[in-house]
């Protein structure tokens, strides 16, 4: 079967913003550009809505649940109208409903979770291939029982034609940057906290936060910290601007299967400081040096890697700049298409 044959339904049914979110559009926007047939199904219910309805052939569902089997008749019919033969499914939410569709369908195409996020042992047994982004998630799916054939390595992708490459040079003041949903799994109470330690110690550094405002912190700001350094940018639109503006970028998630924020900050140049997630150890192993990664998930751990970063030499920090961009690419739409191939034979 060729690929002009083959008619993908990319289905990414969460409502927020992320990046779970960003990459079920991205599927539906660089599927047809490496040569796919796609029907995109997204939430109507979607903040990213206006941005999904110029795609063309989408379809939009309101689930009321994730078992909702109203809406998930209306998939069967959706799949049956369009001859579908391979169903991606991004997100949980995603993966729960098309299964529960395929019960309504006759002829049943092959489906594919993306693993954007943690797995569900029941669903993924009843999944023909995960698509996972890193060995951890391999090993985990191992554990279940999963068998080897059906696991795959899939790893995410970033247009770099929409990124400028900027070498850095360390500053006397530099901006540490922090990008991510304001969600407990991020880990920004933990980043706020070793950011307190440094004030501390004596660092001279300011904070550039994007993903909410001030009044989005659902925990007490820690004792001691110094706001004046440090600013809220709520959600921001023009990741290039955010990027040019900081000189060190940190993720401090608790749990990042991969961790898109942190391939957009490599594509530009920026030095990153990480959790020790699975996610951030594989994107940053791909390259000599482009960021350090914590020893613990603490903000103990998390300050010493951030300063041990601060006092790289200039030489030094101007090498981490450039391994970070070599990391980058890695992670091409050509390199994505090759191993979407390989799925879809």
């Amino acid at each position: 079967m060729k690929n002009n044959d083959k008619i993908i339904l990319n289905a990414m049914i969460g409502a927020g913003i992320g990046g779970l979110e960003e990459m079920g559009i991205k599927y539906s926007e660089f599927l047809p550009k490496v040569g796919y047939k796609v029907i995109s199904l997204f939430n109507v219910r979607s903040v990213l809505y206006d941005k999904m309805k110029n795609i063309p052939y989408t379809c939009f569902i309101l689930p009321f649940s994730n078992y909702d089997i109203f809406t998930a008749f209306s998939i069967a019919k959706i799949v049956k109208k369009y001859s579908v033969t391979h169903v991606i499914m991004h997100g949980r939410k995603a993966q729960k409903m098309l299964l529960l569709a395929r019960f309504f369908m006759k002829k049943k195409p092959k489906f594919i979770f993306i693993e954007h996020c943690e797995i569900s042992e029941p669903e993924s047994k009843k999944t023909d291939i995960i698509a996972v982004l890193n060995t951890g998630a391999r090993q985990k799916m191992l554990k279940y029982g999963i068998p080897s054939e059906r696991i795959v390595n899939i790893d995410n992708f970033v247009d770099l034609s929409d990124l400028k490459f900027t070498q850095r040079e360390k500053k006397d003041v530099p901006t540490i940057g922090w990008m991510q949903r304001f969600h407990p799994i991020k880990g920004l109470e933990m980043f706020l906290k070793a950011v307190v330690i440094l004030q501390k110690k004596g660092y001279n550094f300011n904070v550039s936060i994007a993903g909410g405002s001030i009044k989005d912190i659902d925990f007490p700001m820690p004792d001691a910290i110094n706001l004046e350094k440090i600013e809220f940018l709520s959600w921001i639109n023009d990741v290039q601007h955010f990027m040019d503006n900081i000189d060190i970028f940190c993720i401090s998630s608790l749990d990042e299967p991969f961790g898109l924020a942190t391939l957009k900050a490599l594509a530009c140049g920026v030095p990153v400081v990480a959790t020790p997630t699975s996610g951030s150890i594989e994107i940053l192993s791909r390259s000599e040096n482009p960021g350090i990664v914590s020893s613990e998930m603490s903000e103990e751990s998390l300050a010493i890697a951030i300063e041990n970063m601060l006092n790289k030499s200039q030489e030094e920090f101007a090498r981490s700049s450039m391994q970070a961009y070599h990391a980058s690419r890695f992670y091409t739409i050509d390199n994505w298409a090759k191993t979407i191939h390989n799925i879809l034979l």
